[in-house]
């Protein structure tokens, strides 16, 4: 089961987003949450893939 809320909190607060979108629903946020497979850049200008994304918010069973 994936932890959604806590990765849309790390996700707006972490990642970098062009066109100043006002909410974390304009992003590609909803990309990872979806599964899709992607790269992306933290505000620290580190890639990052949405599967590593997701993994770290994996609630184990």
């Amino acid at each position: 089961m994936l932890k959604e809320k806590e990765l849309i909190d790390w996700c707006w607060e972490n990642l970098e987003f062009y066109n100043s979108p006002e909410t974390w629903e304009d992003t590609y946020i909803v990309d990872i949450l979806n599964g899709y497979r992607c790269l992306c850049k933290t505000k620290e200008g580190k890639t990052i893939s949405f599967s590593q994304i997701r993994t770290m918010f994996e609630e184990e069973d």
